[in-house]
């Protein structure tokens, strides 16, 4: 008794570990703790898709997904669990495979908004636009937050602008942003979209308002860069894209546009840069 009673207080020990560690974004050690866990007792569902999620912030979805999937076969009715290997499978562009298992999730808990929106996601990536739409729409109608909605219409908007119907996306966008002010995404689109539409002032205004509410958003700062490089404001679109790739240097487009502002900038200019 008292040796089952040592070997429990060890697995506790180690899940209480396993999240400390992740909740400080020590993955690798998180990942060493969960599998103590595991080794003392691997029948724990709970505990596998903790090293699931562990192994998706380590960007290892492929281990991520299968130490889900064992998770499952401990636990197959459980709808959480779904919706983790479902956005495990997301990150790893695994498109239509994510789908399906936020489908599994629905099929358990069909009232959950936050798999709805995610199930729409994987759907609009897929090009599958009048089901992400119906995803989206069915998000709505069930989740009652401010920032739920918000990401239910930011996803609408993107499922309108991809079928060429740019004044709804930008409805869908003013809806989201009435939702929650903040929605950083909604505002960044929205310049996007208003860029897209001929109005270029309007469209800066948005950047500024997202870059406002993010200011590490390397795609923003991006976005900016181009939209005043087409408006020949080279100084100011210099300054952007520099911001861009100092957040994030591995943006092969943003070195391109790069070079696109140095050329429309003065020698007098260039030789400062």
């Amino acid at each position: 008794m008292h040796s089952k009673d040592s070997e429990d207080a060890a697995i506790d020990y180690w899940i209480d570990e396993a999240e400390r560690l992740y909740q400080v974004h020590d993955y690798p050690e998180a990942l060493e703790a969960i599998e103590q866990a595991l080794a003392r007792n691997p029948r724990f569902s709970a505990e596998w898709v903790k090293k699931g999620i562990i192994l998706r912030a380590l960007q290892r979805y492929a281990d991520g997904s299968n130490a889900l999937e064992r998770a499952l076969d401990l636990d197959p009715k459980n709808a959480a669990t779904w919706h983790e290997r479902g956005y495990t499978l997301y990150r790893a562009n695994a498109f239509a495979d994510a789908a399906a298992a936020y489908e599994s999730s629905l099929a358990l808990d069909p009232n959950n908004g936050q798999v709805w929106r995610n199930l729409g996601t994987a759907l609009y990536r897929q090009g599958h636009y009048a089901q992400a739409g119906q995803a989206y729409r069915q998000a709505l109608a069930i989740d009652a937050s401010n920032a739920g909605n918000a990401l239910a219409w930011s996803g609408l908007s993107l499922v309108a602008a991809a079928q060429e119907h740019l004044a709804e996306a930008l409805e869908y966008l003013d809806q989201a942003i009435t939702c929650d002010p903040s929605c950083t995404d909604a505002w960044s689109n929205k310049g996007t979209f208003l860029s897209q539409g001929g109005q270029p002032e309007a469209a800066l205004r948005a950047y500024d308002r997202a870059l406002e509410l993010s200011p590490t958003n390397a795609h923003t700062w991006f976005n900016r860069a181009c939209l005043l490089t087409k408006l020949h404001r080279s100084e100011e679109a210099l300054n952007a894209c520099e911001r861009s790739l100092a957040l994030d240097p591995s943006q092969t487009e943003a070195w391109e546009q790069l070079d696109a502002i140095l050329a429309q900038l003065s020698p007098e200019v260039r030789r400062s840069t």
